[in-house]
């Protein structure tokens, strides 16, 4: 990482700090109207890579880069949350165009619109055991098991399985 403006993270804190009430105080800017400009304020929205340029880095992934370090982990995480956290905010006041905060969350904070489902079965049974259960199941499924026919036994407990 190049050259920063901090040397610590109560330093790097301190910065982070600084960005993020400069974007709270807003800007003045010149809106156009019929009868004359008309100066409003304006809230900045935070973003990555505002606050990366605020704090001496070149780019936003040198933040993911600096929460790598142990030392920096718990800073920096915390202000990358307070940026997700504002634009969260921001869409569900209607202050910001929802496809727009979707586009930022996902490349940015690591949203997806996917799930994913971790499933892990275990079973007592062993692989032979399961074969067996597997083909009494099919034969009673083909109804291959009259009235007449010899019941089906559970390999493992010797209890007969219902019909």
């Amino acid at each position: 990482m190049e050259s920063t403006l901090f040397n610590s993270p109560d330093e790097y804190e301190q910065l982070a700090e600084a960005y993020f009430a400069l974007c709270d105080v807003g800007e003045l800017i010149q809106v156009a109207r019929k009868k004359g400009p008309v100066t409003v304020k304006r809230a900045i929205p935070y973003t990555k890579v505002d606050l990366a340029l605020w704090c001496g880095l070149t780019k936003r992934e040198d933040l993911d880069d600096l929460c790598k370090q142990s030392a920096y982990n718990f800073v920096v995480a915390r202000s990358l949350a307070r940026i997700e956290g504002q634009r969260i905010r921001k869409t569900l006041l209607g202050e910001q165009e929802g496809r727009m905060a979707q586009f930022d969350l996902k490349n940015n904070s690591g949203y997806k619109d996917t799930s994913t489902i971790d499933i892990n079965i275990t079973s007592q049974y062993s692989d032979t055991e399961l074969q067996q259960r597997i083909a009494l199941l099919e034969r009673k499924m083909l109804g291959m098991n009259g009235l007449n026919s010899a019941p089906l036994i559970d390999g493992k407990t010797g209890c007969m399985l219902p019909e």
